[in-house]
């Protein structure tokens, strides 16, 4: 449905999760920016947020969302952030005829909308994305499509956890479809706040269940590590710099396209459980089936894994991030991966689901798209 003659309803869909700092900085000045656009909603949905998120909408946004500008939704249901989840539920909540994702740290830009509108009005059958190869990461989440499409192929793939590929997969998906892709790079429209990676992943659940990370250099190009979990599982990863290990020489690093083939990469070796006893630390494949042992150096401030590799443990809390976000990554990598492969088009059942959401402080029971 088109909401006049001439103009697409849009919807700006923004999730929070402990970002109230971010968003105070960018949503004001997003509407302020796009104030012309005669058919516009800023849909803002509060992932459970701990911080002042909800008093702040309360203070300061109640004049917008009395005139439509702004919807506020919030869940309380969530412990950790899902990108995929959240990004599903926010276009759930979504009203626009086209919904556009809008990260948290991103400034839209002086008449974004608009924009998006003559896109759309030129061919509706498309996806438009930003182009990765001439814009800044923090921005590749900014995609807009029709409503319609975006329900058709259920939305991101919540079995992609953490962060990164949940975007590329959403646009090869929507291609499968029939839709074209169209990418800008205007930078008008994708200025960004910077921050941190410990912004990033502080409510990741990986880095929230994690216990030990341990660290065994093996060569320049391959280091391997043991990811150990709160609930008694561990992972056994090795990170692999392609880059180097398969380049003929150290000038073809350089020259040959990058593109062409793989970058760095964390490969999944081992899973299982482990169980720590008097300053060692068993891992186990199955019931009674020991794969190893970490066992402390009183000489070094090391643990020994059998007797040929040494462990470090990383306390290190930016290599801690830089390697979990990468963990993160690949794992969602090789999912995009598997739906690539298999053409898959629709994901997921029930997508977007929670239990309680409240619209402008007036509570529902549950929601799902």
């Amino acid at each position: 449905m088109v909401a006049s003659e001439n103009y697409f309803r849009i919807s700006f869909c923004t999730t929070c999760m402990n970002r109230a700092h971010q968003v105070k900085e960018t949503l004001p000045k997003n509407i302020e920016d796009n104030k012309d656009y005669p058919d516009l909603e800023f849909v803002l949905l509060d992932y459970n947020s701990t911080d002042d998120l909800c008093d702040w909408v309360k203070e300061t946004l109640g004049d917008h969302i009395e005139r439509g500008v702004v919807t506020y939704f919030r869940t309380t249901d969530p412990q950790f952030f899902h990108m995929s989840h959240a990004k599903n539920l926010s276009v759930g909540c979504a009203s626009g005829d086209i919904v556009c994702n809008v990260d948290a740290d991103n400034f839209t830009g002086p008449g974004f909308a608009a924009f998006l509108d003559s896109l759309f009005r030129e061919k509706p059958s498309r996806v438009v994305a930003v182009d990765k190869k001439q814009c800044p990461s923090d921005t590749y989440g900014r995609i807009a499509v029709r409503r319609d499409d975006f329900m058709a192929i259920h939305g991101y793939d919540e079995a992609m956890e953490g962060h990164g590929f949940e975007d590329y997969d959403l646009v090869n998906r929507l291609k499968l479809i029939g839709l074209e892709e169209y990418r800008f790079s205007n930078t008008e429209y994708l200025q960004v706040l910077k921050h941190d990676v410990e912004q990033r992943i502080q409510k990741d659940p990986i880095k929230t269940n994690l216990r030990y990370l341990f660290m065994n250099y093996i060569d320049p190009h391959r280091s391997q590590f043991h990811f150990l979990f709160n609930d008694g599982t561990f992972t056994t990863s090795q990170l692999v710099n392609y880059l180097t290990l398969e380049a003929s020489n150290w000038q073809s690093m350089f020259l040959e396209p990058s593109h062409e083939r793989r970058d760095i990469e964390i490969e999944v070796t081992q899973r299982g459980t482990w169980q720590e006893e008097n300053d060692r630390i068993f891992f186990s494949s199955g019931p009674g089936q020991l794969v190893g042992t970490l066992e402390y150096d009183d000489n070094m401030p090391k643990f020994l894994c059998f007797p040929d590799k040494k462990f470090s443990v990383v306390h290190d809390v930016e290599v801690i991030n830089q390697v979990l976000i990468h963990y993160s990554q690949m794992k969602n990598r090789f999912k995009m991966r598997e739906n690539a492969d298999k053409k898959t088009i629709v994901v997921n059942d029930a997508f977007g689901y929670v239990k309680t959401l409240a619209k402008n402080f007036a509570h529902d029971n549950s929601s799902t798209i």
